[in-house]
C-alpha cells in the first residue's frame, strides 16, 4: 500500500519542513533510504519478478527523482551516480529515456567528482543509454572509456558488461570482426564468473552480430541458448524478445 496527499498539503508539509530547520537532515535520510532502495532493486531487474519490481520502481519515480535533484543540488555527485546507475535498466525498459538521458549528461559534466572505482559502472550506464538513446558516437566514447578504467582497475564483471554492450552499441562504427570478439570477450569472462544474466546478454548479443553478418542457423543458436539461459534467471522480458527471434 502506498500513502498519497493532495497537492496543497504536500505544499504545505514542505513549507513547515523549512521551518522547522530540519530540511536537510529530512532530506539526506530520503536520499539515503532511495539510494539503498536503488541499488538492492537492481540484481532483479533481470531475474524472476523482474515486471513486478519495474512496476515498483514506476511507483517510486517522484521520490527518486527528488533525491537525485536534491544529491545534484547537494554536489553529492557520486551519490547521484550511483542512484541513476541502478535504475539504468528501468529508464530503458519503461521508455523514460529522455528524462535519463538529462540525468546522466548533468553527472557527465562533473565525472571529476565520482570517484575513480565507480566511474567504470557509471560509464557503463551512461552508455548503453546513450545507445538507446541513438547517440552511437557518445554511446562508443563512453563505453570505450569505461572499458579501458574496468580493466585498469581488474573489475572483471564490470570489464564484460561492458565488453558485451559495446560489441552491440558500436556495430555500426566498428563492423563484425572487432565487436564479435569484444562479444565472445565478454562471454568469457561471464562464465567464468557463472553470471548467468551477463551470459544470457552476451548469447542475445553474439545472435545480433551474426545475424546481421548474415549467419542466420548460428545466430538461431545462439538465440536459443539466450532463451534457455532466460528461462533459468527468469528474466521475462529478453524471453519475449528472443520467442520473436
Amino acid at each position: 500500500s502506498r500513502f498519497f496527499m493532495l497537492e496543497t498539503i504536500h505544499e504545505y508539509a514542505a513549507e513547515r519542513l523549512v521551518q522547522s530547520g530540519e530540511e536537510e537532515q529530512i532530506e539526506n535520510r530520503h536520499l539515503e533510504y532511495f539510494l539503498s532502495l536503488a541499488e538492492e532493486m537492481e540484481p532483479g531487474y533481470r531475474q524472476h519478478g523482474q515486471l513486478e519490481l519495474i512496476e515498483r520502481t514506476e511507483a517510486e519515480l517522484g521520490n527518486i527523482r527528488a533525491a537525485f535533484n536534491y544529491a545534484m543540488q547537494r554536489d553529492q555527485i557520486a551519490t547521484a551516480a550511483k542512484l541513476i546507475a541502478s535504475i539504468d535498466y528501468y529508464l530503458r525498459y519503461r521508455d523514460r529515456l529522455v528524462e535519463g538521458q538529462r540525468w546522466f549528461q548533468r553527472v557527465l559534466g562533473v565525472m571529476d567528482k565520482i570517484p575513480e572505482a565507480y566511474q567504470a559502472r557509471f560509464l557503463l550506464a551512461a552508455g548503453r543509454l546513450a545507445w538507446v538513446n541513438g547517440a552511437l558516437e557518445q554511446s562508443h566514447h563512453l563505453l570505450l572509456r569505461g572499458l579501458e578504467l574496468a580493466q585498469a582497475l581488474n573489475d572483471r564483471r564490470i570489464e564484460a558488461w561492458t565488453l558485451v554492450e559495446l560489441s552491440a552499441a558500436s556495430f555500426a562504427i566498428d563492423g563484425h570482426s572487432l565487436n564479435e570478439k569484444r562479444a565472445k570477450s565478454g562471454l568469457s569472462i561471464f562464465q567464468d564468473l557463472d553470471d548467468r544474466v551477463g551470459i544470457a546478454t552476451a548469447f542475445n548479443n553474439l545472435g545480433e552480430i551474426t545475424r546481421l553478418a548474415g549467419d542466420y542457423d548460428q545466430a538461431r543458436e545462439l538465440y536459443e541458448s539466450c532463451l534457455a539461459t532466460c528461462r533459468e534467471t527468469g528474466e521475462i522480458i529478453r524471453q519475449i524478445m528472443q520467442s520473436h527471434n
